[in-house]
């Protein structure tokens, strides 16, 4: 029998704090500088979520009333979460306050997300 190590394995999660360009970019950037990675070993890509319709086609012409927020999904290893989301508040808020203060309303609400929602097993 093979014993895996539960907390070294990856797990999906997704952060928003604005819009996902300046959010990605601080992802990647704390993936380089915290997990040591590059090239395309980067996991952060942008999305949609947090929404209660997600029937169709969710884009930038209709995710605002799908009511689904500007997010960028990651993987990180189960025991580095902490540190990742020190690297990661520090560099999407000061003093408390988002960075990116230009966008608002609800399509640019904060939000942390597992894979697998309320039921995920981080």
């Amino acid at each position: 029998s093979c014993l895996v190590d539960a907390r070294s394995e990856d797990i999906e999660m997704y952060i928003g704090a604005g819009c996902f360009w300046h959010v990605q970019k601080v992802v990647n950037m704390a993936e380089e500088m915290v997990l040591g990675r590059s090239g395309t070993n980067i996991t952060g890509f942008t999305g949609y979520a947090g929404g209660r319709d997600s029937k169709g086609e969710i884009c930038y012409t209709n995710y605002g009333g799908k009511g689904q927020t500007e997010v960028v999904v990651f993987r990180v290893q189960r025991e580095r979460v902490s540190e990742f989301a020190k690297a990661l508040w520090s560099g999407l808020f000061e003093n408390g306050e988002r960075q990116d203060g230009v966008n608002r309303g609800g399509e640019y609400r904060a939000a942390l997300g597992l894979n697998g929602g309320a039921s995920g097993d981080a």
